[in-house]
């Protein structure tokens, strides 16, 4: 245990530490500046849409733990492969689970029972705005939510693998990047259900992208496990394949 195993776990705390942190600010912030009915409208869609991102997301779960797996039986080439499968198979996996949520938005009754259960319950009061309304304000909500999904899925895969290989200074970076752009976003929108969706939009791209690169730009590890294209990879083994065979 040296002075690197120190500063690296340091890192792996602090990430877990901005993680945690960034949650109940954002929580608490949204509560204060946030209307009402569009609290109530963000928290009736998140009822909905995180246990059907969830139904997607358990198959790049099962594929992180691959990863930590592969890792620790010091498989480079498992290790390498089911990285690529795990970050093309989330974006994938979350396209998909995107585009069911885009196509329920067209559904008009069935977003309004979702974004506004309660619009039965309270008629003829000018503060409470009309369900069309409030369904107009959340759709943007709902939509960017869903596209996040994408980058979010295909970033458990990296996060595995960096897990896995103990590059925790990587994910330090990503995870401090992340909620930069998280909070300037959200300072800089007009702190609506809107602004929140691009907030945690662009924080799930920021994050994905700063673990791309902190990946291919760190040498030793881009070349330890001879990490390549998802292409490359399945060509050499069907080379392989073919060569036992004959």
């Amino acid at each position: 245990y040296d002075r690197w195993d120190a500063l690296n776990f340091s890192a792996l705390y602090a990430s877990i530490f901005i993680n945690i942190n960034t949650s109940w600010i954002m929580a608490r912030w949204t509560q204060l500046v946030m209307k009402v009915f569009d609290r109530n409208a963000m928290l009736a869609a998140g009822a909905f849409l995180t246990p059907f991102a969830d139904v997607f997301l358990f198959l790049e779960d099962a594929i992180s733990v691959q990863i930590g797996y592969s890792v620790g039986s010091l498989d480079r080439k498992a290790v390498a492969l089911t990285l690529n499968v795990g970050v093309v198979g989330g974006l994938l996996l979350g396209t998909l689970a995107a585009s069911l949520s885009t196509a329920l938005v067209s559904w008009s009754a069935a977003i309004e029972t979702l974004v506004d259960p309660g619009r039965h319950s309270v008629t003829g009061c000018t503060l409470v705005p009309s369900a069309s309304v409030i369904v107009a304000d959340a759709k943007a909500f709902w939509l960017l939510t869903s596209w996040s999904w994408p980058f979010a899925f295909a970033s458990l895969a990296l996060t595995g693998f960096l897990f896995g290989t103990r590059n925790y200074g990587i994910v330090l970076v990503a995870t401090l990047l992340s909620k930069l752009v998280l909070f300037g976003v959200w300072f800089f929108s007009l702190q609506d259900l809107t602004g929140l969706a691009w907030a945690n939009l662009t924080s799930s791209i920021m994050y994905f992208v700063a673990c791309m690169l902190g990946i291919l730009v760190y040498a030793p590890l881009y070349r330890h496990y001879n990490i390549t294209s998802l292409w490359d990879m399945l060509s050499c083994l069907r080379r392989g394949h073919t060569a036992e065979v004959s």
